[in-house]
């Protein structure tokens, strides 16, 4: 004995056939709108920034507290940023006669051209000495007769206080070579270092991991936070900034990579043990 199967006869009228699509379409575009990334491209900025300056970036925009900051924006926005390398000195430059539609690392005080975001970064600016040499530095006055070398640029990003204390005082170098300042403090060819605190903690304990070489040194913080935005031709890259980043400052996203990065960097506190 055959059995045959028999398909249920299916009945759907045309208004139901127009409720079901008009569903379905309604379902697709709700889909398209939770995700920004489907909801709309990407769209490629080519912005100037820094290189090479650990903890915040390390190599050619291969990592740290900048690159991830950055990342988490694109994450939350629809910019995508292509990196290329300026000195310092030139990131305060007008948008004319460039092809650059942002430059990063840009100071309160920039130039006024195209608008400014808000600001992404916070440098700790210390003056650091040999703890032996038992210097005095109370504030940026002390700083005159001193040789002292600090990272390129710092007299546009630093306090018109500091650029004061340091214009006419002939020690006074800018070096972009940051990771020989600490050698070269050992070994006492200047008396102070000017930078960020976090850079000159990673360079000193990267000293000693290389060369086993350790001094105690001294933290003499009468320098104003620097506080670091990023600059746009166009208003509307700067909301889209400025939204991205207010979202990952409010949820953790902002402080957790901060914490990352100042635990892997460790001041040393007292002499190793041999």
């Amino acid at each position: 004995m055959s059995s045959t199967l028999i398909a249920p006869k299916i009945n759907i009228s045309l208004l139901h056939l127009k409720t079901l699509l008009s569903s379905i379409g309604l379902f697709t575009l709700f889909c398209f709108a939770a995700s920004p990334s489907l909801a709309q491209e990407k769209e490629t900025l080519l912005v100037a920034s820094r290189i090479n300056t650990p903890p915040f970036v390390f190599g050619k925009f291969k990592g740290g507290i900048d690159m991830e900051i950055l990342a988490a924006i694109e994450e939350r926005s629809n910019l995508q940023f292509e990196y290329v390398h300026l000195p310092r000195k030139r990131m305060v430059a007008p948008f004319e006669g460039t092809n650059l539609d942002g430059y990063l690392i840009q100071p309160k005080n920039t130039n006024t051209d195209g608008c400014i975001t808000d600001w992404y970064i916070q440098h700790l600016a210390h003056v650091v000495t040999l703890k032996e040499k038992g210097l005095k530095i109370e504030n940026v006055n002390d700083l005159a007769n001193l040789k002292i070398i600090s990272f390129d640029g710092a007299s546009k990003y630093l306090s018109h206080a500091f650029r004061k204390a340091t214009r006419n005082n002939p020690n006074y170098v800018e070096s972009y070579h940051q990771q020989s300042h600490i050698e070269i403090l050992y070994k006492g060819r200047f008396d102070a270092i000017v930078s960020d605190s976090l850079v000159i903690k990673y360079h000193q304990k990267n000293h000693f991991d290389r060369t086993g070489e350790y001094q105690a040194m001294e933290s003499h913080n009468i320098l104003d936070p620097v506080q670091i935005s990023a600059r746009f031709k166009n208003p509307e890259h700067c909301k889209q900034f400025n939204k991205a980043l207010k979202e990952i400052k409010a949820n953790g996203v902002y402080d957790q990579i901060l914490y990352k990065y100042e635990h892997d960097v460790l001041e040393i506190t007292q002499a190793p043990s041999p």
